[in-house]
């Protein structure tokens, strides 16, 4: 029994490492810079401007637009990103580069469905877009440990509020809802 539970983990996890990969997370170390939209509405610039650049954390969105010479405004934008960074070099020319997916240890909280409601704390130690993979604690009459695949709101401007599903070390299906502290 405690080697099907096992198995299965090992499937999940390979299956998700797997599709990540095949969506090409793997390139330039998760940094791509931003590719360009047309389904957004475009960011306004005003005439005196040449390049505008708007973070919107509560959706985990980057949004950018420039002048071209010619004078056509190019906008792009990138939707779940954790980190951006933005490089002016000396002629000018503005490089934005931004992290969608990562390892990092994002302490959060919140509450497990396990046999009724129950405190949670956990570290989301690896992220990939509005995914997330998560190991936490929680207590239902002993301290159990759980792994667990989180899923974030940040389409629905929750971007510190992820719903997630795993299991515990005791074989249990358990999910919940948790809120990073970052």
């Amino acid at each position: 029994m405690r080697r099907a539970f096992y198995g299965t983990v090992l499937v999940f996890a390979a299956g998700l490492i797997a599709g990540l990969l095949s969506r090409g997370c793997g390139k330039q170390n998760g940094m791509e810079p931003l590719r360009s939209v047309t389904s957004s509405p475009p960011l306004a610039l005003p005439k005196e401007s040449k390049a505008r650049l708007v973070f919107n954390a509560s959706k985990r969105e980057v949004r950018y637009a420039v002048r071209k010479p010619d004078g056509t405004i190019e906008t792009r934008v990138v939707e779940n990103v954790r980190k951006a960074e933005v490089n002016v070099k000396q002629t000018g020319e503005v490089v934005i580069t931004t992290r969608r997916w990562g390892v990092g240890l994002e302490p959060g909280f919140g509450f497990t469905v396990d046999r009724g409601l129950r405190p949670y704390g956990d570290i989301q130690f690896f992220y990939a877009g509005p995914w997330g993979m998560n190991a936490g604690l929680y207590w239902n009459r002993n301290l159990r440990m759980l792994f667990s695949g989180s899923y974030s709101l940040a389409k629905i401007s929750l971007a510190n509020v992820s719903v997630w599903a795993g299991g515990n070390l005791q074989k249990d299906l358990v999910f919940g809802l948790r809120v990073c502290l970052n």
